[in-house]
């Protein structure tokens, strides 16, 4: 009993010993990933709120071509240009 014991406690410390790094990186990789989808969700929504607010100021006035530069949003900014297209009454955004 007491020689099985200690095999066992060996058997288990080697295991934990072999996959705890793994275990670690896997743990990292899942924080990287986390962060770069975070990231590129707010730069996203950045961009859909630009082409949203300037559409929606092109709807209220129709001749409107200011556009909009460096407008914090979050912890990020957009800019939004509007142009005219030439020979129709629709703006590119």
């Amino acid at each position: 009993m007491g020689k099985s014991s200690i095999l066992l406690v060996l058997s288990l410390s080697f295991a934990l010993l072999m996959l705890g790094p793994n275990m670690y990186e896997a743990a990292s990789v899942a924080t990287m990933n986390f962060l770069t989808y975070n990231e590129r969700t707010q730069a996203h929504n950045a961009a859909l709120s630009a082409a949203n607010i300037a559409s929606n100021q092109v709807f209220l006035d129709p001749t409107w071509i200011g556009g909009y530069d460096k407008v914090k949003f979050g912890d990020s900014r957009f800019s939004a240009k509007v142009e005219n297209i030439q020979n129709s009454p629709r703006k590119k955004i």
